[in-house]
């Protein structure tokens, strides 16, 4: 498998001293046991993530690390070369959110009580290399590597409040997808993944429709 330097730093984090680092269980790696708790660091694609967790949460407690970056240096290199041509802060900052971008792959499995998902905030430099393979939208410049700077917080998401506690609580007694993306400031994509998500876990329910438009209420909960 092909691991950043970002996913090598977390595992070393996570193991610390009494922890072990990639095991097999029943056939699948597990990056790193410590206790009674298995660690997979996901820095994306949870969908390919998903065979493991549903096979290992049936037996053991998982937690799934999610690195969001809150700062980002931007390196660049030349092709052939160990001299960095430009360095940039990059504008954007990641945010809690951002999660449900792979949430959305594992929504049948949020609710299971072995699985617990920790938002790891960081920052970190982004490797680039100017070789003319990368995305047109990066201008060719290829991402190689992703190293870790600095842990800021984390946040876990376990029980059903944790979720729940993402809606924010100056939304009126039913609230649209619009309703939701105005008030965390965000896309309107996104706030659908996340009533996606909480529908998925019976944390919040339909109760309305104006026009075309999907009116959700939360569900009650006992903490």
């Amino acid at each position: 498998m092909s691991e950043t330097s970002l996913h090598y730093s977390l595992k070393d984090y996570y193991a610390g001293n009494d922890g072990t680092n990639e095991v097999i269980v029943d056939g699948y790696s597990v990056d790193v046991i410590k206790g009674n708790i298995f660690y997979e660091i996901q820095t994306k694609h949870f969908y390919s993530l998903k065979p493991k967790l549903k096979h290992l949460i049936t037996y053991n407690p998982v937690r799934v690390i999610y690195p969001v970056a809150l700062k980002r240096w931007i390196i660049v290199y030349p092709e052939n070369g160990n001299q960095p041509i430009r360095k940039r802060k990059s504008p954007k900052k990641g945010r809690l959110e951002l999660i449900f971008n792979e949430l959305i792959y594992i929504p049948d499995l949020l609710s299971h009580p072995n699985l617990s998902i920790e938002i790891i905030f960081i920052t970190e430099e982004e490797i680039r290399k100017d070789d003319g393979k990368g995305s047109w939208r990066r201008k060719r410049v290829s991402i190689v590597d992703r190293k870790l700077v600095s842990i800021e917080s984390t946040r876990k998401l376990q029980y059903p409040y944790d979720y729940l506690n993402i809606v924010p609580y100056d939304l009126s007694y039913e609230f649209s997808n619009k309703e939701l993306a105005k008030s965390l400031k965000i896309p309107i994509p996104l706030a659908r993944k996340i009533t996606y998500c909480l529908r998925s876990m019976n944390l919040i329910r339909i109760t309305n429709k104006s026009g075309n438009t999907l009116l959700y209420k939360k569900e009650k909960y006992n903490t």
